[in-house]
């Protein structure tokens, strides 16, 4: 597997600049990995190009499996409350 490419999250513009298993259970991140968005909770899907590693919008089918995961379900309610907690001071 080759290295992280600093990819800007498609729905927000954010700048990935490191990732981290929401579930270590599930291993490090690799290619197929389900991505979360820490600024705007967009779900991604990590790729791996001739360049490395990226995140990329996921198909429709991908999308419906990760909204049905319970610990998607969980990390992006966690982040929601987070947020609104934070209010307009919110910065990932």
């Amino acid at each position: 597997m080759t290295g992280f490419v600093l990819t800007p999250c498609y729905a927000c513009g954010f700048i990935v600049e490191n990732m981290s298993a929401v579930d270590e259970r599930r291993g490090p991140p690799s290619p197929g990995s389900l991505m979360i968005c820490i600024a705007c909770g967009a779900i991604s899907i990590l790729d791996e190009g001739s360049i490395g590693l990226f995140m990329r919008p996921p198909t429709p089918d991908e999308h419906r499996r990760a909204l049905a995961d319970p610990v998607v379900v969980r990390t992006l309610a966690a982040r929601a409350i987070l947020e609104r907690r934070a209010g307009s001071e919110w910065e990932p």
